[in-house]
C-alpha cells in the first residue's frame, strides 16, 4: 500500500474549488469596472437598521393621565411632520431616553416605556413617570396635550429572552419600578404567556399602586400564568396582599428560586436591600438582571468613597478644541456638572451601563461606585470615564464628548 496520502476528489467540490480560486480575480475586474459614483439609493441594510435604531425619534403628546397623585402617563404619538413616520420596535423591558431643555440645561432622563411592543405597531409608545425632582418637575408643568418631544430610539438590555431566561420569570418592582413590567405583562399576554410570571409589587400603601386595575385584569385573564404579590410597608394590606418587605423569605412563600429568572426595578435604596435577600439564593448572576436606576444617590455614603473630600471644584473641558473651566460639585456626576455648564453631552442610561457619555479624563481623580462601573478593561487603563458615573475627587481636565448629529 502506498505511503501517500490518497483523496478522492467529487466532480462538484472539484467545481466549487475553482470558483472559489477565480473568485478574487472577478471581484477585482468587477471593482475596475465599476463606476466611482456613489449610488443615490441607500443601501437596503443600512436603511433597515435606521429603521430599526433610530438615532433620534420624534414625538408628539397625545394625552395625560395621571394614575396616582404623583404619576402620570403620558401617551407619545410619532411626528411625520418632523421625519418620524413610524415608531422604531423594541423589546419589553427597554426604555427611551427623553431630551430636555429646562432652563439653560439640555438634559436626558432615561425613562422605561410602559407600553407593548404591540402598541408602538400602531404608533405610539406610553411613558409611565413618577414626579420626583428636577427633570420631573418640569415634565409635570411642561408636557401637555400637542408638546413637541425628542428622545432616543429604544436602548437597555432589561428584556426576557427565551434563549437566556428561565421558563418561570420573578418580576421584583418598588414604586414606580413597575413600569417595565407593565410592557413586559402586557407582551406576554399578546404572545399567549409564553412563561410563567410571578410579580413581587412592593408600595407604602394600596394608594402608590400604579396601574392596579390593568395588572389586576392581566392576572385574572391569564389563566393561572401570571400572579401577583402586594406587598404593603406602611399600611395594613388589603386581604390578599402581604406585609412589610420583599425578603428571600416571602420570595420562597410563592415561588421555587432556583428555578426562576429574576428581573429587578425600582429605587437604588431598594437594590441594596434586595441583593441581600437574594444572595441567600446563591443564584448563578445569569438568573438576574437589574434596570438601570439612574445616578447614585448619596455617593458619599458608598462603599470605597474617600473620606474629608472637598465639596467642590474646577473642572476644565475641551470640546472642539475650546477650552473652559466650569464649576463641579464632589457629590454630583460628572455629566451633571457639564449640563449644568450648558454642554449636551450625549447620554442614555445614566447609570454607567450603556457607554454612550464615554468621557476622556486628561487629569485628575474621580469616584466610580463599583455597582455603577460598567466600563471596558481598555477604558480603565485609558483613563476613560462614564461621565454619568463618576464623580471628582480633585480638579478634572477632561475632553467633553459630542453629541451625534
Amino acid at each position: 500500500m502506498s505511503d501517500k496520502l490518497k483523496i478522492k476528489i467529487k466532480p462538484l467540490a472539484f467545481m466549487d474549488l475553482l470558483a472559489f480560486k477565480n473568485l478574487i480575480p472577478k471581484r477585482k475586474k468587477m471593482f475596475e469596472n465599476a463606476s466611482a459614483a456613489c449610488p443615490e439609493a441607500k443601501p437596503v441594510v443600512n436603511e433597515l437598521a435606521r429603521r430599526l435604531h433610530p438615532i433620534r425619534q420624534y414625538m408628539t403628546i397625545e394625552e395625560v393621565v395621571d394614575e396616582t397623585p404623583d404619576v402620570r402617563s403620558f401617551k407619545l404619538k410619532a411626528d411625520p411632520a418632523r421625519q418620524t413616520s413610524e415608531l422604531a420596535i423594541f423589546r419589553a423591558g427597554q426604555y427611551l431616553s427623553v431630551k430636555l431643555n429646562v432652563g439653560d440645561e439640555h438634559i436626558t432622563r432615561p425613562y422605561s416605556i410602559a407600553s407593548s411592543p404591540e402598541e408602538s405597531q400602531k404608533g405610539y409608545y406610553r411613558l409611565t413617570i413618577k414626579r420626583a425632582a428636577f427633570a420631573t418637575d418640569y415634565l409635570w408643568e411642561n408636557w401637555k396635550a400637542g408638546i413637541k418631544v425628542e428622545t432616543s430610539g429604544p436602548e437597555g438590555q432589561f428584556y426576557y429572552t427565551r434563549l437566556r431566561d428561565m421558563p418561570h420569570i420573578v418580576g421584583i418592582a418598588g414604586g414606580s419600578g413597575i413600569t417595565p413590567f407593565l410592557s413586559m405583562m402586557s407582551d406576554f399576554e399578546d404572545k399567549g404567556w409564553p412563561v410563567d410570571f410571578t410579580l413581587f409589587y412592593g408600595c407604602n400603601c394600596a394608594g402608590d399602586i400604579v396601574c392596579r386595575k390593568q395588572i389586576d385584569k392581566l392576572e385574572k385573564n391569564s389563566r393561572g400564568k401570571f400572579k401577583v404579590v402586594y406587598i404593603m410597608a406602611k399600611e395594613e394590606p388589603e386581604e390578599n396582599m402581604e406585609k412589610g418587605f420583599i425578603t428571600a423569605e416571602l420570595i420562597k412563600k410563592y415561588v421555587q428560586p432556583e428555578l426562576c429568572s429574576f428581573f429587578i426595578c425600582g429605587p437604588q435604596a431598594m437594590y441594596t436591600f434586595i441583593n441581600k435577600e437574594l444572595d441567600q439564593f446563591s443564584l448563578p448572576i445569569k438568573q438576574m438582571r437589574y434596570e438601570v436606576f439612574g445616578e447614585a444617590k448619596n455617593v458619599a455614603a458608598m462603599e470605597g468613597y474617600p473620606q474629608n473630600v472637598p465639596d467642590s471644584f474646577t473642572i476644565e473641558t475641551i470640546y472642539r478644541g475650546e477650552k473652559k473651566k466650569i464649576p463641579a460639585f464632589s457629590r454630583e456626576s460628572v455629566l451633571v456638572a457639564m449640563e449644568r455648564a450648558g454642554f449636551a453631552p450625549p447620554s442614555k442610561c445614566r447609570s454607567g451601563q450603556c457607554g454612550f457619555c464615554r468621557t476622556r479624563l486628561i487629569s485628575g481623580d474621580v469616584y466610580v461606585p463599583s455597582s455603577s462601573d460598567d466600563r471596558r478593561s481598555a477604558d480603565k487603563k485609558f483613563r476613560i470615564i462614564h461621565a454619568c458615573s463618576s464623580y471628582p475627587l480633585s480638579d478634572l481636565t477632561i475632553e467633553v464628548p459630542h453629541d451625534e448629529v
